[in-house]
């Protein structure tokens, strides 16, 4: 009924404090239950295929497969679906609204966000390997490729509906003051999205809750999702096949002590930076970055001001 921005459209009129806990428990119990179904089915694949062995299993001794890869992607990709669904039965809000202001996901907009990203992200990555070359010895070349082009853009949107959607609106919920609840909500957001990246190495936990920051930024100054993950896509994309290609999969997670250094800093600047252009073209649209879905006229006035004072591009 009120002007609100991306992180406080759980912040409603019959706001209750334990819809937020409501929604992330139906999200995590889907996800848990769906994490053991294809888990299995993965495995089941690698064995059948010749990729895993009983002994594998009974050692405990399991290494990325292409089952267990695909199985994985799939279970961050559910975070769509789940979240769309538990915000309509908890809140009432029809699943289009947990993608943007403008209820419902902006394709043109996405596509615009993917193509101010992906020359940036490409251009730092030859960069890098020029200064550090790579051996180039890739095994399994081809079903890797595929396996990542079909199902790393769905995770990576799946990790954005789930922590920069679903979490980040349920915390900012119980937080009335909309600048802080931006904060709170980007804080723990981040923080859990470090933790579930299970990193020992602190440079690495550096740069994923900085992603998680820069991502949840993002979110708040376009209205919507697309922005942070069109970053996070072509991010993965990128590294997954420069992994691919060096033949590095099975040491994908591999996330110890030492596997980082203070170079990330220079990563995260870039992402920051690349932020801050989205940012400004953003700002050249006419879209919205609050709105008010359940107003008489349907939604808020484009040039309206927000009760936090955010003015509307």
């Amino acid at each position: 009924m009120e002007s609100r921005a991306y992180h406080q459209f759980y912040r409603t009129p019959s706001h209750a404090w334990w819809k937020p806990l409501a929604v992330v428990a139906l999200v995590v119990g889907g996800a848990i239950h769906l994490s053991v179904g294809l888990s299995l089915a993965g495995i089941v694949v690698d064995l059948l295929t010749g990729r895993l062995e009983v002994a594998d299993l009974q050692s405990f001794t399991l290494s990325l497969t292409p089952g267990l890869f695909t199985a994985n992607n799939l279970v961050l990709a559910s975070l769509i679906p789940l979240g769309m669904l538990a915000q309509w039965a908890v809140y009432g809000q029809t699943p289009r609204w947990l993608s943007s202001v403008q209820g419902g996901l902006r394709w043109r907009w996405l596509a615009i966000c993917t193509a101010v990203t992906l020359p940036v992200l490409l251009a730092v990555t030859v960069v890098e390997l020029v200064l550090s070359p790579v051996e180039w010895v890739g095994t399994d070349v081809v079903l890797w490729l595929v396996l990542v082009l079909l199902t790393t853009p769905l995770q990576a949107a799946g990790e954005e509906y789930g922590l920069r959607g679903t979490l980040n609106r349920a915390v900012a919920a119980w937080v009335p003051d909309p600048r802080v609840s931006f904060l709170v909500g980007a804080v723990v957001s981040s923080v859990v999205f470090m933790f579930l990246h299970a990193a020992l190495d602190p440079w690495l936990n550096v740069y994923y809750f900085c992603f998680g920051m820069v991502a949840c930024v993002l979110c708040w100054r376009t209205g919507g999702l697309e922005a942070a993950i069109a970053l996070h896509v072509v991010n993965n994309v990128i590294a997954f096949v420069v992994t691919i290609l060096t033949g590095q999969m099975d040491s994908t997670f591999e996330r110890g002590v030492g596997t980082a250094s203070p170079a990330v800093l220079i990563q995260v600047l870039v992402l920051a930076l690349t932020a801050v252009l989205i940012d400004r073209i953003f700002a050249r649209t006419r879209m919205r970055r609050i709105t008010a879905p359940g107003a008489p006229n349907g939604a808020a006035d484009a040039g309206s001001p927000s009760p936090a004072g955010y003015a509307t591009a």
